[in-house]
């Protein structure tokens, strides 16, 4: 593609950051139904998991281009459709006995925002890992299983 239809389309580079971000969200979403038939609804949680945590990783480390009102209005946007997968996998979770019923998706996603928190380190990763089987425990209907 050349550089000017690229700015036809995109005509700062924040506008193309903001894009990919956002087509990226929107195929974490899309995800859930796809994870959820080739594992069970906890392990489908925690690869889900672990793909949001790295796509919001890459997000924070854009610095100054995601700062912008723009910016903040499609990180609000994504709200919606993330809390909504947390919601269909832990129903998935529920209807299989895996999780308790009722959990609230925005809950959840408030604590998985301390997997992108760590730096992204093999350390921080390893400790995003346990920080996320602590969240899956407290979404068991029998933690420690």
């Amino acid at each position: 593609m050349g550089a000017g239809t690229l700015y036809r389309h995109f005509p700062t580079r924040e506008d193309l950051l903001l894009a990919v971000y956002k087509d990226e969200i929107e195929g974490l979403e899309a995800s859930v139904s796809r994870t959820l038939e080739q594992q069970e609804p906890l392990d489908a949680f925690r690869v889900w998991a672990r793909h949001l945590a790295a796509s919001v990783r890459v997000k924070h480390g854009l610095g100054e281009a995601l700062s912008t009102p723009t910016a903040q209005a499609l990180t609000d946007s994504t709200y919606g459709p993330v809390t909504s997968a947390i919601g269909q996998l832990l129903d998935a979770a529920a209807e299989r006995g895996a999780a308790r019923p009722g959990i609230d998706p925005s809950d959840v996603l408030l604590m998985l925002s301390a997997l992108w928190r760590v730096p992204p380190t093999d350390s921080g990763l390893a400790q995003a890992d346990r920080v996320l089987e602590l969240i899956i425990d407290s979404v068991r209907t029998e933690p420690g299983a």
